[in-house]
């Protein structure tokens, strides 16, 4: 509450100003919003949850019956395989982003499956072998034009443990490339190629001990 201030204004000499109260919270939402965001946990019956992500949102989660969960993202929604919605459940996937959304009568669903984000990439014949590998494995792609590429590998928790690429300048064409992941704990990990246009191509392999 403030006092002496006409319409609850702060004081420009403090270094505040005039804040509109419902912008102010889009952007605190805004700015705690993730890039990107790996889910693999299980939803049981009752649980609701939202997340949400400006880029891409990636999932092997089981959504039980009676859970209600919605994934929203800006550019993409990834269910991998291990991602099971069993019936009975409430499951929205949504491509808008962060700012968040409410689900009305009526929603349908906007999912894409990995292979369908792919197919809108300049990237293509995205291939990881051998899968699973014990200390190295090579990254295989094609290119259908010269332009830009970065390339990173996540673990489950949705940490980048690795970046090959960054922005480098690749011609048309077939590339391969080894990523040595002998220091890395055995698991699951995913790569994330982006193309010159901001289009996202993502893998899975898995790393034995």
């Amino acid at each position: 509450t403030t006092t002496g201030r006409p319409n609850g204004t702060w004081n420009n000499e403090m270094g505040y100003g005039l804040v509109d109260a419902y912008q102010a919270v889009l952007l605190a939402g805004a700015e705690e919003c993730p890039e990107n965001l790996l889910i693999t946990q299980t939803y049981t019956a009752g649980a609701v949850d939202d997340q949400e992500a400006s880029n891409v949102i990636v999932s092997l989660s089981e959504i039980n019956s009676g859970a209600d969960v919605t994934f929203d993202a800006g550019v993409g929604v990834y269910l991998f395989p291990g991602f099971h919605a069993q019936i009975g459940c409430e499951f929205l996937g949504v491509i808008d982003g962060c700012g968040g959304v409410q689900k009305t009568e009526g929603d349908e669903p906007q999912v894409n499956t990995p292979a369908q984000i792919t197919s809108r990439s300049t990237i293509s014949d995205l291939k990881c072998y051998p899968n699973p590998f014990s200390e190295s494995t090579i990254l295989s792609y094609t290119l259908d034009k010269d332009q830009r590429i970065s390339l990173s590998i996540f673990n489950p928790n949705g940490q980048e443990v690795a970046r090959l690429l960054e922005n480098a300048d690749q011609i048309a064409g077939k590339h391969e490339m080894t990523f040595d992941g002998k220091d890395l704990p055995a698991g699951i990990y995913f790569y994330r190629f982006t193309d010159g246009a901001g289009n996202v191509s993502m893998g899975k392999m898995s790393k034995l001990e």
